[in-house]
This record gives structure tokens, sequence and C-alpha cells, in this order.
């Protein structure tokens, strides 16, 4: 820790609007500095996007989305220490795919070859290609290591880059499909050259372990909410919960503090917003009497302008066990991920045993779930009939949907029963990396000396991911810390 704040007379005060993976990253490395830290969050928990519901039937804490890192989040993993909650987590050496045909293949790092050559056996064991379409992947990650990802590389498109290498129909279906749609949230038809780079670059091709599964073992309310509240405010953070931030005050350029929805203000030297990009525009309403270029408002009207994807937890719950591996990637199909039951904590207050005896849950993740919104679905108990209302070719409910696309790759679904399912779409789960999106994200310091940016949205070079979060996080404290003169880099290193 650097004392040379604690030791230069009052520290300096800093505001965080918004306690999600960004606000609490800024707010816990600032305070490690010595800074003054207030992080207000609208809700009565921490998270923001990571976070939890209470299952009414097991009592259970159920995470609305499945999230996953992997070893390449350096700046998450640096995080969860902060955190205490290293042994939280559960690092998966291994990725089970299951092809079209329900085929499984586990695949893992081949021993000693180094970086990128560790991942040869994916090649040739990826399920559902042919020969010729594994050498066209083949070619296609030699050219993609050597992309330099620049504005030029942001601003053209994946698909058509793809299409330019002759990459085979199958090696875009099955396979850039199948890393690009998961790790970015979005369609391959959507995505930059650069978002795509980044995440084969960074995730698999440059470290032997970057690949590598960061699994919660417990609820994400639990972890970046009820322990994160505590742990903060051991550290000294000001965590106030159920606090909304109406708007920011503002004094000519400077950002003196915040007014809150009662109407009462608080001033601090610096203030750090640290909301979604669809939720900064509100809090920066311009002044009447201002008559100057207003960088807040342009800045705002950028930040709307980034498209949002979709992204769908299907929560389900069987009256059987059918999958044995840890988690299952889906190879060409309607389904994605599919996690079992994470490990409830003692400190949740639930006794859950009873209930998961006769009770198998399963969640299902659906990426860029832009097509289940046609399908309306309710949670339905094993006595009552399904509701067919709302389909698919009009005849499609979304249980039936998911147990057909299921049954075709797990031999055990077909005979298992279906007793509860229940979705829940985030709207906005993700920006889309699309080829708009590099110019439209801000840095750090965009708005001047006394207001920083944060959040998965921001200039970090990664697309939204928690790691990009807590990078932003990290890099708004960097700046503010700048302003007194102590040039220090929070960021965790590169693996």
């Amino acid at each position: 820790m650097d004392d040379s704040l604690r030791n230069s007379g009052p520290a300096p005060s800093v505001i965080i609007v918004g306690g999600g993976l960004a606000g609490m990253s800024a707010a816990i490395a600032l305070v490690r500095q010595g800074v003054s830290v207030t992080l207000l969050e609208s809700r009565h928990r921490l998270g923001g996007r990571v976070g939890s519901y209470v299952d009414p039937v097991s009592g259970e804490l159920i995470d609305y989305c499945q999230h996953v890192g992997m070893a390449c989040c350096t700046n998450l993993r640096q995080l969860i220490d902060w955190l205490d909650q290293r042994e939280l987590w559960e690092i998966q050496k291994e990725l089970h795919f299951y092809g079209p045909d329900g085929r499984h293949q586990p695949l893992a790092a081949l021993p000693v070859l180094p970086a990128p050559l560790h991942l040869a056996s994916w090649l040739w064991k990826w399920p559902g290609l042919t020969l010729r379409d594994r050498l066209s992947v083949a070619l296609g990650l030699r050219s993609l290591d050597r992309v330099v990802i620049a504005d030029e590389a942001h601003e053209t498109s994946a698909i058509q880059w793809l299409l330019e290498l002759k990459q085979t129909r199958l090696a875009v279906e099955r396979f850039w499909k199948t890393v690009v749609v998961s790790a970015l949230g979005e369609e391959l038809e959507q995505v930059s050259l650069g978002a795509v780079a980044k995440v084969f670059q960074d995730g698999f091709l440059r470290h032997r372990d970057a690949f590598h599964l960061l699994v919660p073992l417990r609820p994400l309310t639990e972890l970046f909410g009820l322990l994160a509240v505590e742990r903060l405010r051991a550290a000294g953070v000001n965590v106030q919960l159920g606090c909304t931030v109406r708007s920011l005050v503002r004094g000519g350029r400077d950002c003196l503090g915040v007014e809150l929805g009662d109407g009462s203000q608080w001033r601090a030297d610096h203030t750090i917003v640290a909301v979604p990009w669809h939720r900064f525009g509100p809090l920066v309403e311009r002044n009447d009497d201002s008559r100057e270029p207003d960088s807040w408002m342009e800045t705002a009207l950028r930040a709307s302008q980034l498209a949002s994807s979709p992204i769908s937890g299907v929560h389900t719950w069987w009256d059987r066990p059918w999958l044995e591996t840890p988690h299952a990637v889906l190879v060409g199909r309607l389904c994605q991920w599919v996690f079992p039951r994470i490990q409830q904590s003692q400190t949740s207050g639930e006794d859950s045993s009873a209930q998961g005896d006769t009770e198998h849950y399963y969640q299902i993740v659906i990426s860029a779930s832009r097509s289940l919104s046609t399908i309306k679905s309710t949670a339905r108990h094993a006595a009552n009939d399904v509701d067919s209302q709302s389909s698919v070719d009009a005849s499609w409910s979304l249980e039936q949907l998911i147990h057909a696309d299921l049954a075709q790759v797990f031999p055990g679904v077909a005979s298992a029963k279906l007793l509860r399912l229940k979705a829940v779409t985030d709207p906005h789960a993700v920006f889309s990396a699309n080829t708009r999106a590099h110019r439209l994200r801000p840095k750090a310091d965009a708005l001047g000396d006394t207001l920083s940016l944060a959040g998965d949205w921001t200039a970090t070079s990664w697309p939204a991911t928690m790691e990009s979060a807590v990078l932003s996080g990290f890099l708004a404290a960097e700046q503010i810390l700048k302003r007194y003169n102590i040039t220090i880099c929070l960021r965790a290193p590169p693996l």
C-alpha cells in the first residue's frame, strides 16, 4: 500500500456513483491508497448486473445469469483477492464441448507445448467439423493471431474478414460462432474484428492457461453483494445502499458532487460515475445557462448510441440429473452453455437439501437472445400444463423448445421431466461490440479532473465482460491518484 496520501494532510474525497463491479473496484483500489471513498448504490445490494434472486420454491439464491471469468482476466482475479474470495472461485482447466450430435469432447491444453501450439488438439477434436473445416479454422487462427488491435481492426466486420479468408460454412457456424457469441454476447455478424481478435489473442492464443474457466462457488449476490459490502466497509469504504443519485452537481467545468433523489447534495473532490452506458445521460443534464460546448452531454450522446445485446438465463428444474460434467458448451444449438446447481453457502440461511433431493437444477445460458423475445413462458410446476399460448412457429413453447434442443444432445433428457422453468432476460446485458462501438467508448478521464468514468462500456480495450468492468474501475482510480502526483499502476499484469 502507498502511504503518501495518508501522510500528506487530509485525504482527498471521492464519491462513486454505482456499486457494480466497476464501482466497487474503484472503491477498494482508492481506499487502499488512503483516499476517503463514499460508494452510492441505488439498490439495496452491490453487484449491479451481477446478481441473484430467491427461488420461491426451493428458497435458494439463483443467479440471474451465470457469470464466469477466465484465467486471462487478471484484474477480475485481483479484485477477488482483494475481497478475500479466492477460495470461493474454482478454476476449471478443461472445457466440455458437446457436438450437434451430442458427442462429448473434453478439451484441454496439450502438455509441455507452448502457446498457441498447446491448443492444437482443439483444432482436431472440435465437434462437428470435417478435415477441410479444420484446415480452414487453422488458417483463420493463424491470421487472427497477427491482427493488430487498433482502430482499423475495430472498424472492420469480423464476419466479412472471415469470409475473405475463405472460412467454410461449418467453420463459421460451429467454431467461430460458438466462441464469439459466448464471449461477446453478440452475434458474429454484428461484431468487429478487433473485439474477436481480443478474445482469441488474450483468451486462447497467448498463454497456456488463459482459457481456464473461473467459476463462482457461491451465488453472485453473496459474493459481490453481502460479502463484498462487508469487505469494503472493513477496508474503510463508506457504502451507502438504497441511495439514488438524481444528477451530478456542476460548477462550471467541474463536478462538485451529486444530488440525491431527496434533493440533498453530497460534495467531494472527485466523482466517479460507474453506471451502465444507458443510464449515464440522465445524470448529466446540461445547465440552461451554459453557453460552452458541453463535453458531458456529448459523451452522454455517444454513450446512448451504443447498441445493447440481450443475454438470457433459462433456469430449469428436473426430476432427475442428466449432466455429468461441471459445465457443457453446446455447438450449433439454441442452448449455448449449461451449468449445474451452484453449491449454496452456509450464510444464505436456507436449507435446500430436501428440495435438492427431488429437483435437479440446470441453468441454460443463451447470449444474443433476441429471438427469445417472441417466446412468452411462465414458470410452471409439475402439475401444471405447458402454456402453449405463445410459441415458435405457432406451436412450440419455450419449455418444449429447450427440452427438445437438450434432448438431442443429452440422452438423459429424453426421459427426464422438466418440472419448472423460469427465463430471465436482461435486454441491456452487454453493449454490442460492433464496428461503431470503439469510437463511442470514452476514456476514464474524458470529462476533466473532477469527473471520471468507469464501467465495462468505457475504453478498456476489453469487450463487455467482468474483466472490462473491473479494469475500468482501476483505470478511473489511477486517474484520480495522478492528480496528486501519485503514479501507480493498480491494474494486474497480463498473463
